[in-house]
């Protein structure tokens, strides 16, 4: 039996679609490794390559379409009998095609996703089937039948192919993803970039230097400010001096470091408030914590001097504000405490297997005892790649949560943050007052895998890329620690 030329320009076409699902799937898997934020802008890949319906056997469901496209290209081109390669390229479509609609269901019901790579391969399983369905039919093969020949050979050369894939695949997801590719790596928004020098043949941008400091685009402009604020305040400074004609060191001296004072008692307060991160050594850290605090009221009295200068002498600063961050809640619901109307809004990033994360955490729990009606805080998870088991306590945070236990169960994760494995983590329910059922059914559900997506995106789109990070009233902090930061609000306000 011969195929018909008719026939040859369907398996032409049917290696021209092949080639198309191998780059497609290719391009799907790497971005899977990659965990990139969005495959096209505008598109929902994120979701789709996020949820747990995006692996089996813990490899990219795109891989095994890879495969597959590889099988159908070696058919279409090889040389043997019409029914056995047209047997087989119709049930590899059919079982391609029933998978395909399968998953796109999953991404339209269950995930409420849309891929625009994943229906494209979805559409060339289905071409593929209807080809095979037509080649059949032109060459008088019975639909359902069966290939009768060469299917030992056959089976042997699908399970080398599936072999050299799979090794390919190990041999360069080293190199595309150098973190496991379940966890969660934030991807820092692009800024426009300017050029700034060439060292030899590397050319860098303004935003590879800010990249390289760890800036985000919010923390340049409030610096920016900052400092601009600060010369101007200077340039006060001197105006005032030069009209009542005494240099700057002596005003300053006379008006701001003659009233600067700080209390015994306030360096004990100050001390016992931060004893477990200070020296045991009273005579030695005392002359250090009054230094510190006598530089913050000189702070605190020379920025309320100026301000009255600028009052007295009618002067207004036309500096362009640092834009106030707007962070969009979580449909899903975050952990709150404090009081909703305070006028400190916090909003921390955390991930529980960070060290300085458990320090903040314990710090603003104190902050939040000493002031509960001024304070407000929003805990939000950024779990980083580095951390192997931190999106699936950011999970157990989430069902925590549900029954009411965020901060017993978020205490209970920082204390262990070491070796937070599911298995310890289920083991202590019962001592944290958690129902294990709705809490083990929450921690497969794949509503909470969005949850937590929607939180690793608020924070790739603000500029966080480290943690702990906090948003205060709509200014990103990250490197101060959070007692220094409070003190600005609630021990020197307006500093």
């Amino acid at each position: 039996m011969t195929i018909s030329k008719n026939s040859r320009l369907l398996l032409g076409i049917i290696s021209l679609l092949a080639l198309i699902g191998i780059i497609d799937t290719a391009y799907l898997t790497y971005q899977h490794l990659q965990l990139s934020p969005a495959c096209i802008e505008g598109t929902s890949c994120l979701e789709v390559l996020r949820s747990e319906y995006a692996t089996l056997f813990n490899l990219p469901i795109s891989l095994f379409g890879l495969i597959f496209y590889v099988l159908v290209l070696g058919l279409s081109i090889r040389k043997t009998s019409p029914e056995t390669r047209l047997s087989w390229l119709f049930y590899l479509s059919l079982i391609a095609s029933v998978t395909s609609i399968g998953l796109i269901g999953i991404q339209g019901v269950i995930i409420n996703a849309w891929c625009p790579f994943c229906l494209l391969s979805a559409s060339l399983c289905g071409l593929l089937f209807l080809i095979s369905i037509i080649l059949k039919k032109q060459n008088n093969l019975t639909l359902w039948s069966l290939p009768k020949e060469n299917i030992g050979q056959f089976s042997m050369e699908a399970s080398i192919t599936l072999v050299q894939v799979l090794l390919i695949f190990f041999a360069i997801k080293p190199m595309i993803s150098p973190i496991n590719a379940i966890e969660f790596t934030p991807v820092r928004p692009q800024h426009t970039q300017n050029y700034a020098t060439a060292i030899g043949p590397v050319t860098y941008q303004l935003e590879d230097i800010n990249e390289g400091l760890g800036l985000s685009h919010h923390e340049i402009l409030s610096i920016q400010q900052q400092q601009r604020e600060g010369w101007l305040d200077e340039r006060v400074i001197e105006y005032h001096a030069k009209l009542n004609k005494v240099s700057v060191k002596d005003l300053i001296k006379v008006d701001i470091n003659n009233k600067v004072y700080v209390s015994d008692q306030q360096v004990i307060d100050f001390y016992l408030t931060r004893v477990d991160k200070l020296p045991e050594n009273w005579d030695k850290i005392k002359p250090r914590v009054q230094q510190f605090l006598k530089k913050k009221e000189f702070e605190h009295l020379k920025k309320s001097y100026v301000k009255d200068l600028k009052k007295k002498y009618n002067i207004t600063y036309n500096i362009p504000k640092s834009p106030i961050i707007s962070i969009a809640k979580n449909p899903y619901k975050n952990a709150e405490i404090g009081n909703p109307n305070a006028k400190v809004k916090v909003t921390i990033f955390s991930d529980f297997q960070c060290p300085a994360c458990k320090k903040a955490h314990e710090n603003l729990e104190k902050w939040i005892r000493a002031y509960p009606k001024q304070l407000h805080i929003t805990f939000r998870n950024f779990p980083l790649g580095i951390h192997k088991q931190a999106d699936h306590a950011a999970k157990a945070s989430f069902c925590a949560l549900d029954q009411n236990k965020f901060l017993e169960m978020a205490g209970f994760l920082y204390e262990e943050q070491n070796s937070l494995s599911p298995q310890l983590i289920r083991s202590q329910l019962n001592a944290l007052s958690i129902d294990p059922k709705p809490f083990n059914q929450c921690i497969t559900d794949s509503s909470t895998n969005f949850r937590l997506i929607e939180d690793i995106k608020e924070g790739n789109r603000i500029g966080i890329s480290s943690t702990p990070s906090f948003i205060i009233n709509g200014k990103l902090y990250r490197q101060m620690g959070i007692d220094e930061i409070m003190m600005l609000f609630f021990e020197y306000p307006g500093t």
